[in-house]
């Protein structure tokens, strides 16, 4: 995976392993038994686009539900976000786009708009197992019956975005005070008095490629601090003697290490919003999916610098943690923002809390837009401007015509004068 990073692993590789695990989940019958059984008030779903089958679950047990997800979709919310700052969420673009970038931006929301149908195909056995509700409901108006979008960002980190009231925000809830490390890595870690870069792709990539991992140790060596370097698989390598090389580490307790002092990651979620709650720069190496989105906007913030994995060069990697780590404005971005971060971190429990319980005793539609009921023509006001065009033609036609029989009637006037003046 790490090879040939593509956002095209996505959907080529994750989206057919979600998808089965949905299946499974949804044939389940003892599942369903042991949860109707429970007599649940509320789901809450994963809203990932192709898991959508799991919706399908709640209704069957005939109990509302609340989407989490990372992806907003804000065209089926009916947001009103438009492509010219909003950038699509698995495009390596940020909120100031060239023009280019916008045309890309817009094309590509476009797309997703038409075809991200697709995502909703169901596998024959589930369509025969849950056929009574797909009997009565159009299966993308089961996703818009939500009565929540909890959505795993924060300001702090993320852009400003246009929302609705049944929109909350909920970003950054792995975060939390640094416990103190196991014996011999605490050892280690206190006594890198001149500094430690932790190192980590995230729990999905397992094993590194060696051309990769000669490139980053490289680096490492060049620099004046240790490295703990989160790596399953070392064998055929030579590991320097500032880098630590371990195949599992309590990434949140190692963030919050006070020598800790810069982190080099794949940009994952909750990677970012840990690095972010315990102030520690970051450098950041996109691999698929939200990731490079999430690599540049960061960077945009101030919070570290975004590289390219596959064409990265180790002086330069080298450079850049030096950089994150000396230059004081990196530290005063990040702090600004975990100060911003930590101000709702700290009432999130009692956010999702409080909006669960609003909607199981009052439901939400007093929270939901017209708009999601809305034709996309209307939505859009295409019949509007198509009256407006309309009209706008009209009168340019009358006007023409009126200035053709204008000129005619001048030219009729100029015509009898020359005639009386010949005579």
């Amino acid at each position: 995976m790490l090879e040939n990073p593509d956002p095209g692993i996505l959907t080529g590789i994750v989206a057919p392993a979600v998808t089965k695990e949905c299946e499974l989940f949804l044939k389940d019958d003892s599942l369903l038994k042991q949860a109707k059984e429970v007599n649940f008030d509320l789901a809450v779903v994963d809203g990932l686009f192709f898991a959508r089958c799991l919706y399908l679950f709640p209704v069957k047990l005939g109990i509302p539900y609340v989407t989490i997800t990372t992806f907003q979709e804000f065209w089926m919310m009916k947001v009103p976000a438009m492509p010219s700052h909003v950038p699509f969420h698995y495009l390596g673009f940020t909120q100031k786009m060239t023009f280019m970038q916008r045309m890309i931006n817009t094309l590509v929301n476009i797309a997703w708009v038409v075809g991200s149908h697709k995502f909703s195909e169901l596998p024959g056995v589930i369509k025969d197992r849950y056929s009574d509700v797909i009997a009565r409901e159009d299966f993308d108006s089961l996703i818009l019956k939500s009565k929540l979008w909890f959505f795993n960002s924060d300001i702090s980190i993320d852009y400003p975005k246009p929302s609705m009231p049944n929109v909350i925000n909920i970003g950054g809830m792995s975060p939390k005070p640094a416990k103190a490390l196991e014996e011999d890595l605490g050892k280690w870690m206190d006594e890198s008095t001149n500094g430690v870069i932790f190192a980590s792709f995230g729990s999905v990539i397992s094993h590194i490629p060696l051309e990769l991992s000669n490139k980053l140790l490289t680096a490492f060596a060049q620099l004046p601090y240790n490295v703990l370097w989160r790596n399953k698989n070392i064998t055929g390598l030579t590991i320097p003697d500032n880098v630590r090389p371990m195949s599992w580490v309590p990434q949140n307790d190692v963030l919050g290490h006070p020598n800790t002092v810069a982190f080099i990651t794949h940009c994952g979620n909750s990677g970012q919003f840990e690095a972010l709650y315990h102030m520690v720069p970051m450098i950041g190496m996109p691999v698929f999916a939200d990731q490079p989105y999430n690599s540049l906007r960061m960077e945009q913030k101030g919070f570290g610098i975004h590289m390219d994995l596959r064409t990265f060069k180790p002086e330069e990697l080298t450079q850049n943690i030096i950089r994150v780590v000396t230059e004081p404005s990196f530290r005063t971005n990040i702090t600004k923002g975990s100060g911003i971060f930590k101000s709702r971190q700290r009432k999130l429990k009692d956010i999702i809390t409080f909006w669960v319980e609003h909607v199981i005793e009052h439901g939400a539609d007093h929270l939901r837009s017209y708009a999601m009921d809305m034709p996309a023509y209307q939505y859009l006001l295409l019949d509007v401007f198509a009256v407006l065009f309309l009209v706008a033609f009209l009168m340019f036609a009358i006007i023409l015509l009126l200035c053709r029989v204008a000129c005619k009637k001048i030219s009729q006037l100029f015509q009898g004068d020359k005639k009386e003046k010949n005579e």
